[in-house]
Parts: C-alpha cells; structure tokens; sequence
C-alpha cells in the first residue's frame, strides 16, 4: 500500500489548500506538474469501496488517460480500490465530504473539466453550476430522489454542466425527479481483461449460480434463497448456489444467513477483492442478478465479457439489453417463483440454446460494454463538454459567485441538521420503523409462499 503523501504546494494554490485542509494524497505523480495543469481532470467519488459507481469512475479515469488528459480522483471515503486506481497512473486524493465542498468551490478552476460521480456529487455540481469549469455529471442511481437526496439536485443546470446516465432505466428516475434536465447516456467501460470462459455443462457436475453484490434488502439476496428453497431436492442436487458480497444491512443480513443455513447447496463468501473476484467467474456458470432496483448493475456487464449466462431481474438496466440481446432469462416482479423457473430453465435447456445465451452475451458485451466503444462515447461527452462557451462577463461572474455560496451554504445547513440530535433520532425511529416493516413484509412472503406483492 502506498503510504501519503503531502501534497506538493508547486501545484499552486490548489496544493496549499489540500494541505491545509488535512488532505492525502496517493501516488501524486505526474498530476503535481504545473506544465500540465491544463490537461489536468479532477473526478469525484463519494467513496473508494468495491461497489458499481466507484468501479465505473475508474474505467472513465482509465479513458479519460487514453485521451490524453491528467485524471486525479478526489473520494470523500478510503476504502479498498484506492490501491487499483493508484496502480494504473492516477493519483487519488482522500479528504472528508464537507470539507471538500468549499475547498472544490473555490479551486476547481484549476482543473479543464471535473467529473462528479453519483447524486452524491451533487454539491459540487451545485457549486460550479453557472460558473466556467466544464463539469460531467454522471449519475448512477435508480431508487428515487426522496427529500433526503433530492435537495443534491439544482432546479436549473446551466452550460457548464453535462448529466450522463448508464442507461435508460436511470435516465427516468432523475427525469421523474428534474424533467427539465437533459441527460446524455455513458454506459459503462468493462475492460477485457481476458479471453471468454464459457463453462461447459459435464455430465454429473452440478451448475455454479452466483449472486454478487453487497448484502442489502436492494440487491434480493432473500430472492434467490427462497427461489433456491423452492426448487425441491431433485433440481437442487443439480445446482449451487454462491452469495457474494459484504454485508451493509446487518439485520437483513442476519436473515441472510438464517435462510441460508438451511440449504445445504447455498455458500455465503464475504467481500472478494477485485483480482479475487475476477477469478471467481471462471467458475461460475450463471450470475444471477436478483436485485429490486438497480440502474446498470456492472456485475452482469462483466459476466457477459465473460461470456456467462445471465438470470437477471426485471427491476434493473440491465433487463431490457439483455432481452434486446437474446442474452439471458429476464424475470418479473421480484418473485423468488419466477426466478425458480428462470433457474429451471437453464438447468433444462439444451447446450445449443446455452451456447446461443453465451454468445449473445459476450456480443452485447462487444457492443455496449467494451473499452473501444466505451472510449469512443467519453471522448462524444469529453468534446461537448470542453467545446462549450463559457466565459463569463463581469454580472455573470457575480451571479456564478452568488450561486456558489449559495449552494455552499444549502449544503453546510444540511449537514448540520444531520449532524443534529433530532435528526439522528429522526434517523433511529425510521430505521427501527423498516425494520418492523421488513419483518412484516418477510412474514407476509411466508404466509403466501414467496409470492406476495411485497416481494
């Protein structure tokens, strides 16, 4: 691991406040020259953990290499794919949200264009909406924008900003939330990392289906347990099944390991690291995606560059690629019974129907996923961005001022009400209140044998 650094003042008054501020910053490098300050990329990521959006603004940082620009990334948390960006030549620079936010404001101008990643970005964009720094926003999220995100979404985006989507399915939650706003789509960039491996079906071996993600009531882990409780022991002595992923619930993932504790074919593994994970496909033979609501999930993109077959829920981005691809089994409803059937299938199917799922969906990988097509969409979004005209005059550069410590001071209240006592017992109630709902809701998918519209 590397070890931080400070970081070097000759990158002017930029440097001086991250050093200030109480910044570190990893694998400087070639960012710190002022010679290349002008083709310097500033991207923002709320965190640096294994999960979909973080993992998506690495491939853009790599594309954004491939053009020719000098990317850094600013991550309001540490976490473990710090390692993996530093390795690939881009500098990463740790400091907590709130003291990011003025800092940015006040010095993005440094930067040719500054990428904010997820609704999380949102404060920053509201910052340098109106004001010369070209900014990419792409934004990842599908659940809604409720009162407690929706105010990281201004009214009006001016020139100066660019919104992105990966794919449909988030494209119309934000327009449900902001219809004014134009949105480009930036699907994600999956890097071929190796040939395909299409695992074949042999006579007596039993088939791999996995389930990837972080163990949340989101992503349908008790989906696909109860599908995997109601296949009955002829069909289960066929298949296994393997949950991977760290769990951030710890009451739904409670109940995780309680249901499966009673199947003998289910294997819970906890966070893998990426090399790890990547390796775990090769003995994969399906991914089951079972997720309630998930914009583009960047597991199913990988399994398709492996050439994998793919059981993915109807809630999800990626559903209708894969319907327009001949690339999977889609199911509806989040119903653990139809997911059964889907896995009936595939254990029923011929190897030539498999074959045809395993090609279409290394096809849709070549055509939506990959790092040439990928590239070529950045470099559209990067020219739009950095063609536009936005020099301000005297009045305009007041009102952008204006917006600016406007919007800083929206965020600073909200961090304050959330740093307050009633709201964290506002927090407590509501956390306890979704508790008892789950609860309720798990009890009335019992009662109606998995099948319950709740489900």
């Amino acid at each position: 691991m590397s070890e931080a650094t400070q970081y070097d003042c000759s990158y002017s008054a930029f440097g001086s406040a991250l050093a200030s501020a109480g910044a570190e910053v990893f694998g400087a490098g070639s960012f710190l020259d002022n010679s290349n300050t002008r083709k310097a990329a500033l991207l923002i990521s709320h965190s640096l953990s294994l999960t979909g959006a973080p993992i998506a603004l690495l491939g853009l940082a790599k594309a954004l290499k491939g053009l020719g620009l000098l990317p850094a990334m600013l991550s309001y948390e540490d976490g473990p794919l710090r390692e993996e960006v530093v390795a690939v030549g881009v500098p990463v620079v740790v400091l907590a949200h709130e003291r990011a936010l003025g800092l940015l404001a006040d010095h993005a101008h440094a930067f040719m264009l500054v990428v904010a990643n997820t609704v999380h970005g949102g404060g920053i964009v509201s910052a340098l909406n109106g004001t010369d720094t070209p900014v990419l926003w792409w934004v990842h999220e599908a659940n809604g924008y409720g009162r407690r995100r929706g105010w990281l979404l201004p009214q009006e985006l001016h020139e100066s900003v660019v919104v992105a989507t990966p794919g449909e399915w988030a494209r119309q939650t934000l327009l449900r939330a902001r219809p004014q706003y134009e949105i480009r789509e930036l699907l994600y960039g999956v890097e071929d990392r190796q040939p395909h491996v299409a695992c074949e079906a042999e006579e007596g071996r039993s088939l791999t289906f996995a389930l990837v993600g972080t163990v949340s009531w989101r992503k349908g882990q008790d989906v696909l347990l109860r599908a995997a409780a109601s296949l009955g022991p002829e069909v289960a002595c066929e298949c296994r099944f393997v949950l991977v992923g760290e769990p951030v619930d710890a009451k739904f993932a409670k109940e995780v390991r309680r249901e499966a504790a009673s199947l003998p074919n289910v294997t819970l593994v906890g966070p893998l690291g990426r090399e790890a994970m990547l390796s775990f496909y090769d003995e994969v033979d399906c991914l089951v995606c079972a997720s309630r609501d998930d914009p583009m999930p960047v597991v199913v993109a990988e399994a398709c560059q492996r050439g994998k077959l793919v059981v993915c829920s109807a809630s999800t981005g990626s559903a209708a690629l894969l319907k327009e691809y001949g690339a999977g089994l889609v199911y509806g409803e989040n119903d653990p019974g139809k997911l059964a059937d889907c896995i009936r299938r595939v254990l029923g199917s011929g190897s030539d129907e498999l074959d045809d799922m395993r090609r279409n969906a290394r096809r849709l990988y070549e055509e939506r996923f990959s790092e040439r097509v990928f590239e070529k969409s950045v470099a559209r979004l990067v020219e739009d961005v950095l063609s536009r005209d936005l020099a301000l005059d005297a009045e305009q550069e007041g009102m952008a001022r204006a917006n600016r410590e406007r919007a800083l001071r929206t965020i600073r209240r909200h961090y304050r009400i959330r740093k307050s006592a009633g709201y964290r017992a506002a927090r407590a109630c509501y956390r306890f209140v979704r508790g008892v709902g789950s609860e309720v809701r798990c009890a009335f998918e019992f009662l109606h044998g998995g099948r319950g519209r709740h489900g």
